[in-house]
């Protein structure tokens, strides 16, 4: 965009790379972030091997959070923890825990969701 001025940090961490914008020029149209349900609307996520403890600290630092940690305890997303705060900037962002992520752990939620299902019609 012809006028355009930008602040841009890219962080590295192994293969990993996240790039933050901040766009200066122009203006933009809206004065705070887009709301989650908004088309074009994002949020930078943190995964943590524990969230109560990430929560907590944040917390001891004057985070102010959305809402207590949500839970997912069945199916193959068991063992899914979140939780969203906002930055200085009232951008929304997110903390996660991921159990099924840790070693086996998908694995073991795959077959606990397979079990609760019915077994497959005989095929032919």
């Amino acid at each position: 965009m012809p006028g355009a001025a930008l602040r841009q940090v890219c962080l590295k961490l192994g293969d990993t790379m996240l790039e933050l914008l901040e766009y200066r020029t122009p203006p933009s149209d809206t004065q705070r972030p887009l709301l989650s349900h908004c088309v074009g609307a994002s949020h930078v996520a943190f995964q943590v091997n524990d969230i109560r403890a990430a929560k907590a600290e944040l917390e001891g630092k004057g985070v102010r959070f959305y809402s207590d940690i949500n839970v997912v305890d069945d199916g193959v997303l068991a063992g899914w923890r979140w939780v969203y705060f906002a930055d200085p900037d009232s951008y929304p962002l997110e903390l996660v825990e991921n159990a099924y992520e840790r070693p086996g752990g998908h694995a073991a939620g795959i077959a606990r969701y397979l079990e609760t299902r019915p077994p497959a019609p005989p095929s032919g």
